[in-house]
C-alpha cells in the first residue's frame, strides 16, 4: 500500500486520474489472533463491485464433498493456510482510482489523515477470490503436480488447503514440499496454521475423524451457533448482516446437528 500523501482540500492534485472514489476503511479481527485486525475494503462504496465482470471467475468450493469422498478408514491430513492470501496478487494500474482510501499516517501521532492506494489486491473486492482460486488452485497446485511435487489429493477452500495421505511420513513430506515450492514462487503460509499429518485433522472449520468416521464442530462453535440460533429465533426481525452470517453457521451446522 502506497502513501500518497497529507490529505487536505484540494488533494486531488496528488491522484493522477481523473476519475476516482475513495472508500471508508474498515477491519474484522482474525479469529486465531484476536490482537490482530485484518483491513476490509468497502468496494460498495468505490464502486469497484457494480463494475467486475465476473465471467471466467466464478466457481464452486467443493472442498468438504471431496474431503467426504477421499475420507478412507485411517487416512492422514496435513493443513496448512496462505499467509493474506489476496495481496499475493498485484493490481492493474488502470484499476488504482478504485482502490484509493484514507487513513492515519504510521508514524504520525496526530490525527491527520494520509492517502493512501493498494497496490495489491485487498479483502472487500468481488472477483478477487476468483482471481485467487485461478492462481492457486488451478496455476499453482497444477505446477506442483506438473513437477511431481505434489503427487497425493489436495483440498483447497480459498487458501486453506489439506494434503493427504495414507501413510503419517508420506503426508507429512507431501505437505512440507508443498509449502516449500509454494514460497520458492512467492506464496508465504502462515505458520500459525500448519498442522502436521493427523487422522483427527481440523479442516474448514469441522473435526474429521477417519478412524471413527465422524464430522463433530468445535466446542466452541457449537457454543456460539447455539446461542445465535436461539436469539435469532426470539427476534421478529433480523438484517441483512444478520443474516449473511447466520447462512455459513447454519450450512455447517446442517452438517452435523441432528434434523
Amino acid at each position: 500500500t502506497l502513501c500518497l500523501g497529507k490529505w487536505f482540500e484540494g488533494a486531488k492534485e496528488l491522484i493522477p486520474f481523473e476519475k476516482f472514489i475513495v472508500f471508508p476503511m474498515g477491519a474484522v479481527a482474525k479469529p486465531l489472533e484476536p490482537d490482530e485486525l485484518r483491513p476490509t475494503s468497502d468496494h460498495s462504496a468505490s464502486g469497484l463491485n457494480e463494475t467486475v465482470d465476473l465471467d471466467g471467475l466464478r466457481h464452486a468450493l467443493t472442498a468438504f464433498e471431496s474431503f467426504v469422498r477421499h475420507l478412507a478408514t485411517g487416512f492422514w491430513a496435513f493443513i496448512a493456510d496462505v499467509e493474506a492470501a489476496f495481496p499475493h496478487m498485484v493490481i492493474a494500474p488502470h484499476l488504482w482510482p478504485y482502490f484509493m482510501f484514507r487513513w492515519f499516517g504510521e508514524n504520525d501521532p496526530s490525527d491527520t489523515l494520509y492517502l493512501y492506494v493498494h497496490l495489491f489486491a485487498d479483502f472487500g473486492g468481488r472477483g478477487v477470490p476468483g482471481a485467487f482460486y485461478i492462481l492457486f488452485s488451478s496455476v499453482l497446485v497444477g505446477m506442483a503436480r506438473s513437477e511431481a511435487i505434489l503427487e497425493v489429493p489436495i483440498e483447497v477452500y480459498v487458501d486453506d488447503t489439506a494434503v493427504s495421505a495414507e501413510t503419517r511420513d508420506r503426508t507429512n513430506q507431501q505437505g512440507r514440499a508443498f509449502i516449500a515450492f509454494g514460497e520458492f514462487l512467492g506464496f508465504l503460509f502462515k505458520l500459525l496454521k500448519i498442522r502436521e499429518a493427523s487422522q483427527r485433522p481440523l479442516f474448514i472449520g469441522f473435526q474429521w475423524d477417519s478412524i471413527a468416521r465422524t464430522l463433530t464442530l468445535e466446542e466452541r462453535k457449537l457454543v456460539s451457533y447455539m446461542d445465535l440460533f436461539a436469539r435469532m429465533a426470539g427476534e421478529s426481525s433480523w438484517t441483512l448482516k444478520a443474516m449473511q452470517s447466520a447462512v455459513g453457521k447454519l450450512h455447517r451446522a446442517i452438517h452435523t446437528f441432528p434434523p
